[in-house]
Protein backbone atom coordinates (compact mmCIF):
# COMPACT_ATOMS: atom_id res chain seq x y z
CA UNK A 1 0.00 0.00 0.00
CA UNK A 2 2.64 2.76 1.27
CA UNK A 3 4.58 1.56 -2.12
CA UNK A 4 1.42 2.76 -4.38
CA UNK A 5 1.06 5.50 -2.37
CA UNK A 6 4.49 6.41 -3.35
CA UNK A 7 3.73 5.78 -6.95
CA UNK A 8 1.18 8.11 -7.09
CA UNK A 9 3.13 10.67 -5.39
CA UNK A 10 5.19 10.46 -7.76
CA UNK A 11 3.15 10.09 -10.94
CA UNK A 12 1.34 13.84 -9.71
CA UNK A 13 4.78 15.31 -8.97
CA UNK A 14 5.96 14.33 -12.61
CA UNK A 15 2.41 15.50 -14.06
CA UNK A 16 2.71 18.96 -12.38
CA UNK A 17 6.02 19.41 -13.58
CA UNK A 18 5.53 18.36 -16.89
CA UNK A 19 2.62 21.00 -17.07
CA UNK A 20 5.05 23.99 -15.41
CA UNK A 21 7.53 22.87 -18.76
CA UNK A 22 4.99 24.16 -20.92
CA UNK A 23 5.66 27.99 -21.55
CA UNK A 24 2.55 28.78 -22.68
CA UNK A 25 0.68 27.92 -18.94
CA UNK A 26 3.57 30.03 -17.22
CA UNK A 27 3.37 32.75 -19.39
CA UNK A 28 -0.65 32.88 -18.99
CA UNK A 29 -1.05 32.50 -15.45
CA UNK A 30 1.81 34.96 -14.47
CA UNK A 31 1.05 37.09 -16.67
CA UNK A 32 -2.87 37.31 -15.09
CA UNK A 33 -0.60 37.14 -12.22
CA UNK A 34 0.94 40.34 -12.77
CA UNK A 35 -1.85 41.59 -13.77
CA UNK A 36 -3.74 41.79 -11.03
CA UNK A 37 -0.86 42.91 -8.80
CA UNK A 38 -0.72 45.75 -11.11
CA UNK A 39 -4.56 46.61 -10.19
CA UNK A 40 -3.98 45.89 -6.70
CA UNK A 41 -0.96 48.37 -6.44
CA UNK A 42 -3.49 51.37 -8.49
CA UNK A 43 -5.97 50.18 -5.89
CA UNK A 44 -3.80 50.66 -2.78
CA UNK A 45 -2.64 54.04 -4.00
CA UNK A 46 -5.87 55.51 -4.65
CA UNK A 47 -7.09 54.29 -0.91
CA UNK A 48 -3.52 55.28 0.57
CA UNK A 49 -4.50 59.23 1.37
CA UNK A 50 -8.35 58.46 1.08
CA UNK A 51 -10.35 58.75 4.43
CA UNK A 52 -12.93 55.59 4.78
CA UNK A 53 -13.64 53.52 7.38
CA UNK A 54 -11.76 50.63 8.09
CA UNK A 55 -9.35 50.93 5.05
CA UNK A 56 -7.16 48.21 6.16
CA UNK A 57 -10.17 45.98 6.05
CA UNK A 58 -11.55 46.92 2.49
CA UNK A 59 -8.38 46.55 1.06
CA UNK A 60 -8.02 43.19 2.41
CA UNK A 61 -11.38 41.66 1.65
CA UNK A 62 -11.47 43.40 -2.06
CA UNK A 63 -7.89 41.75 -2.89
CA UNK A 64 -8.81 38.28 -1.99
CA UNK A 65 -12.61 38.65 -3.34
CA UNK A 66 -11.01 39.26 -6.71
CA UNK A 67 -8.13 37.00 -5.75
CA UNK A 68 -10.39 33.99 -5.24
CA UNK A 69 -12.10 34.68 -9.24
CA UNK A 70 -8.59 34.90 -10.73
CA UNK A 71 -7.88 31.73 -8.37
CA UNK A 72 -10.67 30.10 -9.96
CA UNK A 73 -9.78 30.38 -13.44
CA UNK A 74 -6.59 28.28 -13.39
CA UNK A 75 -8.24 25.29 -12.77
CA UNK A 76 -10.36 25.72 -15.80
CA UNK A 77 -7.46 26.58 -18.14
CA UNK A 78 -5.53 23.43 -16.69
CA UNK A 79 -8.00 21.35 -17.43
CA UNK A 80 -8.67 22.40 -21.07
CA UNK A 81 -5.35 22.30 -21.22
CA UNK A 82 -5.03 18.82 -20.56
CA UNK A 83 -8.33 17.78 -22.69
CA UNK A 84 -6.28 19.56 -25.67
CA UNK A 85 -3.34 18.06 -25.32
CA UNK A 86 -4.36 14.89 -24.74
CA UNK A 87 -1.94 14.72 -21.71
CA UNK A 88 -3.08 11.68 -20.05
CA UNK A 89 -3.41 9.52 -23.54
CA UNK A 90 0.02 8.00 -23.14
CA UNK A 91 -0.61 6.73 -19.64
CA UNK A 92 -1.98 3.48 -19.43
CA UNK A 93 -3.80 3.43 -16.75
CA UNK A 94 -6.35 0.31 -15.92
CA UNK A 95 -8.28 2.21 -13.34
CA UNK A 96 -10.36 4.85 -14.93
CA UNK A 97 -10.99 6.12 -11.45
CA UNK A 98 -7.32 6.54 -10.33
CA UNK A 99 -6.99 8.53 -14.07
CA UNK A 100 -9.72 10.81 -12.87
CA UNK A 101 -8.05 11.74 -9.43
CA UNK A 102 -4.54 12.38 -10.75
CA UNK A 103 -6.03 14.80 -13.25
CA UNK A 104 -7.82 16.37 -9.98
CA UNK A 105 -4.83 16.88 -8.09
CA UNK A 106 -2.31 17.38 -10.69
CA UNK A 107 -4.61 20.35 -11.64
CA UNK A 108 -5.54 21.12 -7.95
CA UNK A 109 -1.38 21.23 -7.01
CA UNK A 110 -0.86 23.54 -9.69
CA UNK A 111 -3.60 26.11 -9.57
CA UNK A 112 -3.06 26.15 -6.02
CA UNK A 113 0.71 27.05 -6.22
CA UNK A 114 0.03 30.05 -8.64
CA UNK A 115 -2.51 31.25 -6.47
CA UNK A 116 -0.76 30.95 -3.22
CA UNK A 117 1.84 32.96 -5.49
CA UNK A 118 -0.56 35.42 -6.15
CA UNK A 119 -1.67 35.69 -2.63
CA UNK A 120 1.73 36.71 -1.66
CA UNK A 121 2.49 38.92 -3.92
CA UNK A 122 -0.33 40.67 -3.58
CA UNK A 123 0.09 41.00 0.05
CA UNK A 124 3.87 42.49 -0.11
CA UNK A 125 1.99 45.32 -2.06
CA UNK A 126 -0.42 45.78 0.49
CA UNK A 127 2.27 45.94 3.17
CA UNK A 128 4.44 48.29 1.15
CA UNK A 129 2.04 50.66 0.05
CA UNK A 130 -0.47 50.99 3.07
CA UNK A 131 1.50 49.30 5.58
CA UNK A 132 -0.93 46.86 6.00
CA UNK A 133 0.49 43.44 7.55
CA UNK A 134 -0.90 40.19 7.76
CA UNK A 135 -4.18 39.85 8.72
CA UNK A 136 -5.06 36.62 11.25
CA UNK A 137 -8.10 35.97 8.84
CA UNK A 138 -5.24 35.90 5.67
CA UNK A 139 -4.33 32.78 7.32
CA UNK A 140 -7.34 30.95 7.17
CA UNK A 141 -8.10 32.28 3.17
CA UNK A 142 -4.50 31.51 2.59
CA UNK A 143 -4.32 28.08 4.37
CA UNK A 144 -7.83 27.03 4.32
CA UNK A 145 -10.45 29.34 1.78
CA UNK A 146 -8.13 28.98 -1.39
CA UNK A 147 -7.70 25.16 -0.55
CA UNK A 148 -10.88 23.78 -0.32
CA UNK A 149 -12.42 26.10 -2.98
CA UNK A 150 -9.53 25.40 -5.50
CA UNK A 151 -9.98 21.33 -5.15
CA UNK A 152 -13.73 21.90 -5.60
CA UNK A 153 -13.08 23.92 -8.84
CA UNK A 154 -10.69 21.06 -9.65
CA UNK A 155 -12.64 18.16 -9.46
CA UNK A 156 -15.63 20.51 -11.25
CA UNK A 157 -13.48 21.32 -13.87
CA UNK A 158 -11.89 17.71 -14.62
CA UNK A 159 -15.64 16.53 -14.50
CA UNK A 160 -17.10 18.73 -17.08
CA UNK A 161 -13.89 17.98 -19.41
CA UNK A 162 -14.55 14.51 -19.07
CA UNK A 163 -18.41 14.40 -19.17
CA UNK A 164 -17.93 16.26 -22.57
CA UNK A 165 -16.65 14.98 -25.81
CA UNK A 166 -17.18 18.35 -27.42
CA UNK A 167 -14.26 20.50 -25.97
CA UNK A 168 -15.85 23.71 -26.92
CA UNK A 169 -18.90 22.92 -25.10
CA UNK A 170 -17.05 21.94 -21.78
CA UNK A 171 -15.30 25.42 -22.43
CA UNK A 172 -18.61 27.48 -22.05
CA UNK A 173 -19.69 25.66 -19.11
CA UNK A 174 -16.36 26.39 -17.61
CA UNK A 175 -15.99 30.05 -19.07
CA UNK A 176 -19.31 30.48 -17.14
CA UNK A 177 -17.93 29.89 -13.52
CA UNK A 178 -15.88 32.47 -12.59
CA UNK A 179 -17.62 34.57 -14.40
CA UNK A 180 -20.88 33.57 -12.15
CA UNK A 181 -18.88 34.50 -8.94
CA UNK A 182 -17.91 38.45 -10.35
CA UNK A 183 -22.11 38.34 -11.20
CA UNK A 184 -22.90 37.14 -7.61
CA UNK A 185 -20.04 39.68 -6.36
CA UNK A 186 -21.85 42.61 -8.51
CA UNK A 187 -25.49 41.93 -7.02
CA UNK A 188 -24.63 41.56 -3.80
CA UNK A 189 -23.05 45.13 -4.23
CA UNK A 190 -26.02 46.62 -6.04
CA UNK A 191 -28.73 45.09 -3.73
CA UNK A 192 -26.99 46.74 -1.04
CA UNK A 193 -26.57 43.52 0.79
CA UNK A 194 -23.55 43.74 3.84
CA UNK A 195 -21.47 41.25 2.72
CA UNK A 196 -18.33 43.26 3.65
CA UNK A 197 -17.23 40.36 6.94
CA UNK A 198 -14.60 38.18 7.07
CA UNK A 199 -17.34 35.72 7.76
CA UNK A 200 -18.29 35.81 3.97
CA UNK A 201 -14.83 33.48 3.44
CA UNK A 202 -16.70 30.80 4.79
CA UNK A 203 -18.83 30.29 2.32
CA UNK A 204 -16.42 29.12 -0.36
CA UNK A 205 -14.67 27.58 2.51
CA UNK A 206 -17.66 25.34 3.20
CA UNK A 207 -18.70 24.94 -0.83
CA UNK A 208 -15.65 23.82 -1.25
CA UNK A 209 -15.53 20.84 1.44
CA UNK A 210 -19.38 19.98 0.50
CA UNK A 211 -19.07 20.92 -3.40
CA UNK A 212 -15.85 18.35 -3.17
CA UNK A 213 -17.33 15.72 -1.41
CA UNK A 214 -20.88 15.54 -3.89
CA UNK A 215 -18.63 15.68 -6.73
CA UNK A 216 -16.54 12.72 -5.57
CA UNK A 217 -19.14 10.93 -4.53
CA UNK A 218 -20.93 10.61 -7.66
CA UNK A 219 -18.34 10.43 -9.58
CA UNK A 220 -17.27 7.31 -8.33
CA UNK A 221 -20.37 6.13 -8.43
CA UNK A 222 -20.23 6.01 -12.15
CA UNK A 223 -16.98 4.65 -12.37
CA UNK A 224 -18.40 1.49 -10.01
CA UNK A 225 -21.17 1.25 -12.40
CA UNK A 226 -19.33 1.73 -15.60
CA UNK A 227 -16.80 -0.87 -14.00
CA UNK A 228 -19.96 -3.47 -12.77
CA UNK A 229 -20.85 -3.13 -16.85
CA UNK A 230 -17.82 -4.22 -18.18
CA UNK A 231 -17.61 -7.00 -15.97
Amino acid sequence: MDKNKMQNKKSIYQDVKNILSDKKILILFISAIVFFAIICIFFCFFLQNEKVDDRNFLVYFTVNCFSLILSTSFPLALSGFIKRKNYFENHNEENAKKLFLRKIFCVFITSLGFAWLGVLLNTIIQLIILKIYFYAENVFYFLLVLPAWLFFVSCFAIKIYHSFKNTKNADRVSTFFPLALLWIFQLLFILGLNFFSYKFFMVPFLVGIFGSVILLYFSNKKFNIEKNLCD
